[in-house]
Order: structure tokens, then C-alpha cells, then sequence
């Protein structure tokens, strides 16, 4: 009879020692779900600032176009008024001999 009470006090601390380890186990599930649920929403807020910063760069690239083409513009624009000012100036040039 000694024997089977002391077999089930050992069973007890066994028992009781496994439904510590199962409780800490829980926890730590439970901070590892937390924790990744965190890397979750950490990574969807990087691919939105991903997805804008995309967007910014095609609008420069945009108005970077729109600059280049206007300063060829003006530029052509530039070389045809330097042209009349030479026929202007010779022109004047005329009219003064």
C-alpha cells in the first residue's frame, strides 16, 4: 500500500510538473502568435510604403519628361530667335552703309 501512495504522490508531482511545462508552452505559443501577427502588419506597412514610393518615382520620371520636352522647346525657340537677331543685325547693318 506504501508503495501505490507513493506511486501516486509521484504521479501527482509528474502531473503537476506537465501542467506547468503544457501552461508555459501555451504562453510562448501565445507570444509567438503575437510576435508574428506584428511582422505581419510591420510587412503589409512596408509593401504600402513600397507601393507609394513607386508611385512617386513614376511622377518624377513623369515630370521629368514633361521638363525635358519644354526645355527642347525652349531651346529650339532660343536658336530661331538667335537666327532673326542675326538677320536682324544684318538688316541694320544695311541700313546704316
Amino acid at each position: 500500500m506504501a508503495k501505490t501512495v507513493t506511486e501516486a504522490e509521484s504521479s501527482e508531482q509528474l502531473m503537476t510538473s506537465a501542467n506547468q511545462n503544457i501552461g508555459e508552452i501555451a504562453e510562448q505559443n501565445q507570444h509567438i502568435s503575437d510576435r508574428s501577427l506584428e511582422i505581419a502588419a510591420a510587412a503589409e506597412q512596408q509593401g504600402s510604403v513600397a507601393d507609394n514610393i513607386a508611385n512617386d518615382v513614376d511622377s518624377v520620371r513623369s515630370s521629368s519628361i514633361q521638363v525635358m520636352a519644354l526645355v527642347t522647346t525652349t531651346a529650339e525657340e532660343i536658336e530661331r530667335l538667335s537666327k532673326q537677331a542675326d538677320v536682324l543685325e544684318g538688316l541694320m547693318k544695311d541700313l546704316i552703309i
